[in-house]
């Protein structure tokens, strides 16, 4: 789980993931006992039979989302530095940065 995703209650059945102070996802609890996890849109990301396993799907999504911003930030990386040092040193480029874990070759 993530250690910097807190939990809040906002009503008797719902509960609010924050992360970095903004809205990260929530948890709902249904009529019938089942936990649906919902991502910071609020799209539904599955129903769960326990609030654990839901607040699980909430943080791999959350995870899930930073790995997508961090190969994101690798692809603009590179088409920067080979644009400014120009397209044979790319080779080089992409070695350093997926040693520095910034862009993930898959």
């Amino acid at each position: 789980m993530n250690p910097g995703v807190r939990w809040a209650p906002v009503r008797a059945s719902v509960w609010e993931a924050e992360l970095d102070g903004g809205h990260a996802g929530a948890i709902e609890r249904t009529v019938r006992g089942r936990f649906v996890a919902l991502d910071s849109a609020g799209r539904a990301l599955g129903s769960y039979p326990s609030f654990v396993s839901a607040k699980e799907r909430v943080a791999a999504e959350l995870a899930g989302q930073t790995e997508a911003k961090r190969a994101s930030l690798g692809d603009v990386l590179l088409a920067v530095l080979a644009t400014v040092v120009g397209i044979g040193s790319i080779g080089v480029a992409a070695s350093a940065l997926t040693s520095l874990g910034a862009l993930t070759l898959r």
